[in-house]
């Protein structure tokens, strides 16, 4: 009898054991599960910010290329009604062979006394023009190639 009572608090020492052992693995698995939510939280907050910064990143890039975009359309601008006044003016003074802007800038730095007449209609009022903004004759053709160079990146003629 006695040492079926041995026995028996034998077998319930390790069932508590048993059980303390189970009640620790389900801790570690609690602390595992803990862990685990704890990082993929962080990996969501990073996750989240990368996100938010590459949003921030392109909005910057759509606000310099509409700055680009804008530029670029106000020197397209700028260029084509300075080279079309040009044209118009070749025809006028009705200047040999092609059209050359550069050439047709020069053409009148060099004979701005004799454009004045009334057969210059378009020359007289781009003068006119040029006089009132206190615009030299000589930076014509350097405006031209200002101009060009936004555009082109490189001199146009």
């Amino acid at each position: 009898r006695e040492r079926e009572r041995e026995r028996e608090e034998r077998e319930e020492r390790e069932r508590e054991r048993e059980r303390e052992r189970e009640r620790e693995r389900e801790r570690e698995r609690e602390r595992e599960r803990e862990d685990r939510e704890r990082s993929l939280q962080r990996e969501r907050e990073f996750n989240e910010r990368a996100l938010e910064r590459e949003r921030e990143e392109r909005v910057r890039e759509r606000a310099v290329n509409l700055e680009q975009i804008l530029a670029s359309k106000g020197v397209l601008t700028s260029r084509g009604i300075y080279e079309h006044m040009l044209t118009i003016m070749h025809i006028e003074m009705k200047l040999p062979g092609k059209f050359n802007a550069t050439n047709t800038c020069h053409y009148i730095k060099n004979n701005l006394q004799s454009l004045s007449g009334k057969s210059f209609l378009y020359t007289k009022s781009f003068l006119d023009a040029m006089n009132s903004c206190n615009f030299d004759a000589n930076n014509l053709a350097p405006l031209y190639t200002e101009l060009c160079s936004a555009i082109h990146g490189a001199p146009w003629s």
